[in-house]
């Protein structure tokens, strides 16, 4: 027999990756709500940059009362998604 070595790279060993994806937010009736994979912050700003509201989710759905508008939302990891409350 002969001995063969076998490499695999670029691979999670753990497979515990949190990816982008995995951190949602959208709006429906006056309610900004949110479905994210582990407990984080969370900023949200008007499109004019000022900071609206700021707080922490824990991993799960929360969900925010929020006034009509457009806002930004980074979480502390810096991924970063849009909303449009109407």
């Amino acid at each position: 027999t002969d001995v063969m070595d076998i490499t695999i790279e670029g691979v999670s060993p753990t497979g515990n990756e949190i990816f982008e994806s995995q951190y949602k937010a959208w709006a429906y009736d006056g309610q900004l709500y949110f479905n994210v994979p582990e407990k984080t912050g969370v900023i949200i700003y008007t499109l004019t940059g000022v900071v609206y509201s700021q707080m922490d989710l824990q991993a799960g759905h929360s969900s925010l009362n929020i006034a009509k508008g457009s806002y930004i939302l980074v979480f502390d990891n810096g991924i970063r998604r849009k909303v449009f409350i109407w």
